[in-house]
């Protein structure tokens, strides 16, 4: 019988296997290794996590805010020069964040939720609606970050 560490160091290898999957096969091994921290973080992870409990980092991306228009348009909102305006803590579920790649379009925008106190300050039209715009790239960065994570917690329990 093969490795299961094995076995999942090769699905990570592997770009056709998904972050998604490649979790629900590192989940019961850890939990049988005993390793309650990695299925912790690997259950949030897959569930995704509230804006309260996520410390971001990786999940921490550089984009761009823009408004979503009726018309299917995306229109760049600028602000000052302020750096935390370009990145924002993506807290989606995985399989929901994965999903974005599906499409052939080389930026990726989803609706997020604005503090009503800031809509109020934008100029913009009733049906806009606020997003935040990523790159391709930007994303895949995002979900290699995991692969490695994974990858890295494998080394730690190579026999």
């Amino acid at each position: 019988m093969a490795d299961p560490i094995d076995e999942l160091q090769q699905a990570i290898a592997d770009p056709q296997v998904s972050v998604v999957s490649l979790l629900h096969k590192a989940i019961p091994l850890a939990k049988r290794l005993g390793d309650e921290e990695f299925v912790k973080w690997a259950m949030q992870e897959l569930n995704g996590y509230s804006k309260e409990d996520s410390a971001c980092g990786y999940r921490d991306l550089k984009g761009q805010y823009v408004v979503l228009s009726p018309d299917g348009r995306s229109i760049p909102i600028h602000f000052s020069s302020d750096a935390k305006m370009n990145s924002r803590c993506i807290t989606l579920p995985l399989a929901e964040t994965e999903s974005l790649l599906s499409g052939d379009s080389h930026t990726i925008a989803v609706k997020i939720n604005v503090n009503p106190s800031t809509i109020g300050l934008l100029d913009i039209e009733p049906g806009d609606i606020i997003g935040f715009s990523i790159t391709r790239a930007t994303l895949s960065g995002f979900l290699n970050a995991i692969r490695q994570r994974v990858l890295e917690w494998t080394m730690t329990h190579v026999q």
